[in-house]
């Protein structure tokens, strides 16, 4: 548990760092989740994270 928050802890801040909070959230709501293919495997939360990358790339080109 200590390990896996490191990770986000460690993660937010290189994203925070390359100025994305997109995929600070991302990531963040992808460790939320214990099973990442079960989450995947959702069209719905497929959907989500199409759109929340294509959002985060529009973000670092554009701002």
């Amino acid at each position: 548990m200590k390990i896996r928050e490191v990770k986000i802890a460690t993660m937010s801040r290189h994203h925070e760092m390359s100025g994305s909070p997109y995929m600070r959230h991302f990531f963040v709501v992808i460790f939320h989740f214990r099973n990442v293919s079960l989450f995947l495997n959702n069209g719905l939360m497929r959907a989500i994270l199409i759109i929340t990358m294509i959002h985060s790339v529009m973000y670092v080109t554009f701002y």
